[in-house]
């Protein structure tokens, strides 16, 4: 619980941090809220027998600023859903898995209503499920994205 609390928290301070930064000296901060889209399990999550190969994953906050023309800061809270085929269904609650990634974006195209950026981002995710019988399993690790984002 104190981990939720203390990724909340941060999230805040830095999305508020980027919109006061947004509007000072021609500076642009964005706030995205609430993607949400396919996920798929790769490396040891694909291993794990019964887990279904298709799940939900949803950015919560995608947020940053701008340091200079081309190059800014980005922040994003992210989770992610799996359901375990039968039987395992009956064994096992849902797998999730919560984290907070920040890194840089350089921007290659730039226009009145269109954006195109290059992001590599780094941080840390949570992943945790629960027996039907009420205890817990849950780990912690490195997380990491990268890619295009229009």
């Amino acid at each position: 619980m104190k981990y939720i609390i203390y990724i909340g928290l941060l999230t805040i301070l830095f999305c508020s941090s980027s919109e006061l930064l947004g509007q000072q000296n021609g500076k642009r901060g964005y706030v995205g809220i609430i993607n949400i889209g396919p996920a798929i399990p790769l490396g040891m999550l694909s291993d794990l027998p019964g887990l279904q190969s298709i799940g939900l994953n949803t950015n919560v906050v995608d947020c940053g600023f701008a340091l200079t023309d081309r190059l800014g800061l980005s922040l994003n809270l992210f989770g992610s859903l799996f359901s375990f085929d039968p039987p395992l269904d009956q064994i096992f609650e849902p797998l999730s898995i919560v984290g907070i990634t920040i890194g840089p974006y350089y921007r290659i195209l730039d226009t009145e209503k269109f954006a195109f950026d290059l992001r590599a981002l780094a941080g840390t995710s949570r992943t945790s499920t629960e027996l039907v019988s009420g205890s817990k399993i849950e780990e912690y690790a490195l997380a990491y994205s990268g890619g295009f984002v229009m």
